[in-house]
């Protein structure tokens, strides 16, 4: 499973108990609200355990946050960031 289609799976278990089973790469997350203060903190929790980056505050933007590709995108970004040289 790549991770944009992890993270739906995750979203749509953990933050939406199974009730965005039409939840794509695209779907506006802040838009809909399905992304909010507290499930953002969740969210972010899930992708240190998960994918082992930490993500800074300064990087919980509306940008950042949109959709789903946005997400997965910020992972690849932090790997690169904070992977050992």
């Amino acid at each position: 499973m790549d991770c944009e289609q992890e993270l739906i799976a995750y979203i749509n278990r953990e933050i939406m108990e199974g009730h965005a089973s039409d939840l794509d790469a695209l779907t506006p997350l802040l838009e809909l609200r399905i992304i909010d203060s507290v499930s953002s903190a969740m969210l972010v929790a899930h992708i240190s355990a998960t994918y082992g980056v930490k993500v800074p505050p300064e990087y919980l933007t509306a940008a950042h946050l949109q959709d789903v590709r946005s997400i997965a995108k910020l992972i690849e970004q932090l790997r690169v960031r904070q992977s050992p040289d």
